[in-house]
């Protein structure tokens, strides 16, 4: 009996330690179910985003079409025309205003997607100089009423908001980037209103920074819609069936703007109600020779006459371009196609008072051609024209000699204020 008993108590021990180790293993079972549980919910997030994301952009490809044909099939069709000799000369003018109405949006798509391409890349960068504000929102807003005139928007009103009113107010920053979120964000709030008044300003903080902002009459933003508006691509998702321009690129560019400027962009919005967005960004404390305005003058285009310039540029469109340009203002013009013929120029000894240079040139490049024409004119002054438009190739222009530097397309009005500062110098 008693060895049956031990037998007994022995398979029992067994037992209870095979139950043991059965619960251990349903314990990690169950475990390897709840982490794979866990994992399959991690991955559907991520199959969900992927699939949306991979809808957004393939909603923002056929919106970029969309965008990048339309202005392109009015400068097209309204080139042909131009084309044709029975043309009026009142509807040649309408048809030219046209043409570089449809260009002008068209180059802010191209602009739009450089832009966002050099954040993707973490190229883009601050350039900060000192002005006056209230001298930059001014002109900001003559731009504007012109944008609402040309929109047959002059029902709405815009207008500037700022507590010193007409007074000077210098700041540190950087100008462009600043004037390109405050356009951005005019530009989205002409798209969404039709009546009533635009405003914009600032307000100064006391720990260095200023505060922006955009408000607006408009149709508003649902409350839903606030969280993701600053995400790239979410416009597209309904752009090809919305009356409203745009690459839906602009406010994302303004996000990543604005925290390079060591701040940030928020928004208060509600249906019906309209819009305002908000953004802070930093202002470097000024130094006493840091207070320098950027001041308008009137340019003296008399200095223009009977100068000349050589126009050192490969493609014949882009010479003939600058060569009527300057004709207008009664210039001597000489072209060369490669940077060796326009060196051959300057040793032959022709007067020459200003170089254009293209840098994208066949042959030595322009680059090479500055040191060369600094080295036999060192005083000559030299404007750089590219096609290239990132901030280091501007930098490199200006390190290899050139005094200047304007990025394609090339703006009259511009090209010849540049001209004549470098002029006036000599």
């Amino acid at each position: 009996m008693k060895i049956v008993e031990f037998n007994l108590q022995h398979k029992n021990l067994k037992l209870e330690e095979a139950e043991k180790q059965l619960q251990f293993s349903n314990d990690q079972l169950n475990r390897v179910n709840v982490q794979l549980q866990e994992q399959n919910a991690i991955l559907k997030v991520a199959k969900d985003r992927a699939e949306e994301s991979d809808r957004l952009k393939s909603a923002f490809l056929a919106n970029m079409s969309h965008e990048i044909r339309t202005p392109m099939n009015a400068i097209m069709g309204f080139a042909e025309i131009l084309a044709d000799a029975d043309v009026l000369l009142e509807e040649q003018k309408e048809y030219g205003q046209t043409i570089y109405s449809r260009a002008q949006h068209l180059l802010q798509i191209i602009n739009d997607i450089v832009d966002i391409s050099k954040i993707e890349a973490n190229l883009l960068s601050i350039h900060k100089s000192t002005f006056d504000i209230n001298t930059l929102l001014n002109d900001i807003r003559k731009l504007f009423v012109s944008v609402l005139k040309g929109k047959d928007k002059t029902q709405v009103e815009i207008e500037v908001q700022n507590p010193d009113g007409k007074q000077p107010l210098l700041i540190h920053t950087d100008k462009h980037r600043l004037e390109q979120v405050l356009s951005n964000l005019i530009d989205n709030a002409i798209k969404f209103t039709d009546s009533g008044c635009i405003s914009f300003g600032y307000d100064l903080q006391a720990n260095g920074t200023m505060e922006f902002f955009v408000a607006d009459t408009g149709s508003g933003i649902p409350p839903s819609e606030t969280e993701k508006i600053f995400d790239r691509f979410v416009m597209a998702q309904n752009a090809v069936n919305d009356k409203h321009e745009g690459t839906g690129l602009g406010l994302a560019i303004s996000k990543s703007l604005t925290k390079l400027l060591g701040g940030g962009i928020w928004i208060e919005s509600s249906t019906d109600k309209g819009t305002v967005f908000r953004f802070r960004i930093q202002i470097d404390n000024l130094k006493e020779d840091q207070k320098v305005i950027d001041e308008i003058t009137e340019s003296n285009h008399d200095v223009l006459f009977n100068k000349n310039i050589l126009i050192v540029e490969d493609d014949k469109w882009s010479a003939n371009y600058m060569e009527t340009i300057l004709l207008d203002k009664k210039v001597n013009t000489y072209v060369c196609n490669t940077g060796e013929q326009g060196i051959a120029f300057l040793q032959s000894g022709e007067p020459c008072d200003l170089v254009l240079l293209d840098i994208k040139l066949p042959g030595i490049s322009g680059l090479e051609t500055v040191a060369k024409m600094k080295s036999l004119k060192p005083q000559i002054p030299i404007i750089a024209q590219t096609a290239y438009a990132l901030n280091e190739d501007r930098d490199k222009t200006l390190a290899a000699g050139c005094d200047d530097y304007m990025a394609k397309p090339i703006n009259s009005n511009k090209l010849i204020e540049l001209i004549v500062k470098y002029l006036d110098r000599r």
